[in-house]
């Protein structure tokens, strides 16, 4: 008898569940449960409608999953690990710490820009997704952990405490992740996400090339409000 997701809701998080066979066919009918589940979200849909809109028999989706629920884990596993080896791998292929840093966090934006309030919605009422997703929000804040490391030992970023960099980045993330949150500011998630890690990493930047940044601006306007004949540092011009 399959056990249902509320009796496991107290139990600790399990590994991340894998495809019984990675054939063509199998990951072809995964690529388009992820785009429903995505778009959609998975509480109101059922098996049938699944396999209905992927022309494939109930049969062929329990051989992926003996479940509805461990198929939903399945694609939740599946995106989040993608996002992840992504962005290790893009990091890895760069020299600038800066350009590191953002490589890591961008398929976090490239991944999700399918995923709706629905589908954030429908995680945050499933524990076992739920726990899945905090488990890859733990690990991602440890790998920006050790890029903001190398950022603060080479003076690119302030002499900050990287966990709490790290923590704020991902607290920040779960935050503009939430459904409800993303429909008040009329964002989507990857949007959301974006703007978020564009702050931060940017509030990141050393104390003298903020300063660099902030003065560029400051001189153009005061020379744009200087009156015509009069220099904004040494007064009236000589003719």
């Amino acid at each position: 008898m399959r056990r249902s997701v509320e009796s496991t809701k107290e139990s600790p998080p399990k590994a991340t569940p894998l495809p019984r066979a990675a054939t063509p066919r199998g990951e072809h009918l995964l690529d388009g449960l992820e785009d429903i589940v995505l778009r959609e979200g998975f509480r109101r849909v059922t098996i049938g409608e699944l396999a209905s809109r992927l022309h494939c028999s109930r049969h062929t989706l329990y051989q992926l999953a003996e479940s509805k629920e461990q198929l939903i884990l399945l694609v939740l596993a599946r995106v989040l690990g993608r996002i992840r080896r992504m962005g290790l791998a893009a990091a890895g292929a760069r020299s600038d710490i800066r350009e590191r840093i953002v490589a890591l966090v961008e398929p976090g934006v490239s991944e999700l820009r399918r995923a709706t309030s629905l589908f954030f919605a429908d995680v945050a009422a499933f524990p076992a997704a739920k726990r899945l997703l905090e488990q890859h929000q733990n690990a991602r804040r440890e790998d920006t952990q050790r890029l903001l490391d190398e950022a603060i030992r080479s003076r690119t970023f302030r002499d900050i405490n990287s966990r709490l960099a790290a923590e704020v980045i991902v607290a920040a993330v779960q935050r503009v992740m939430d459904s409800s949150f993303l429909v008040e500011v009329g964002l989507s998630a990857a949007d959301a996400i974006r703007g978020a890690e564009d702050l931060l990493l940017h509030g990141l930047l050393h104390l003298g090339e903020r300063s660099k940044t902030a003065a560029r601006p400051a001189r153009a306007a005061r020379a744009t409000a200087s009156p015509p004949g009069v220099s904004s540092r040494t007064g009236p011009r000589r003719r």
